[in-house]
């Protein structure tokens, strides 16, 4: 059975502060060569020992495989103390739609051929913003 091992055991504390860049160990478990700039996406951080009845798992992911982003204006007025709440919430929110989350919803559902009819087109988008919103909301849940 293939699964992944743990890469570091230590507390909770020490495991966020381990290195998230680093070339993937995959290839070398599949008994692959390593691959030219293929680096982890990130890291998985959970409990060894499950304390409650939900599962709580931390996911801390390298720039380049980030699903949350600010624009430049965002970053500025995040902390500029004179910006109201709504604008904080806005920005926030606005911060998880992202290009690289869109093409992983994208990657889960396949290819749609973009050569039906425009209604065809509006009902294939509706799905991937509903999909998009429910793999936002999974981030929020804890």
């Amino acid at each position: 059975l293939l699964y992944a091992k743990p890469l570091f055991i230590g507390t909770y504390m020490e495991c966020q502060e381990y290195a998230i860049e680093f070339e993937s160990t995959i290839p070398a478990i599949l008994g692959n060569e390593p691959l030219v700039d293929n680096l982890a996406e990130g890291v998985v951080i959970k409990p060894m020992i499950e304390f409650s009845k939900e599962r709580i798992i931390v996911k801390k992911k390298i720039i380049r495989f980030s699903e949350k982003e600010y624009t430049a204006t965002q970053k500025n007025y995040l902390v500029d103390h004179s910006t109201s709440n709504v604008q904080l919430i806005s920005y926030e929110l606005e911060s998880y739609v992202t290009a690289n989350r869109l093409a992983n919803v994208i990657s889960k559902q396949g290819p749609f051929p973009f050569h039906g009819t425009s209604d065809d087109l509006k009902a294939h988008c509706q799905e991937l913003l509903a999909k998009l919103v429910e793999d936002v909301y999974d981030d929020f849940k804890l």
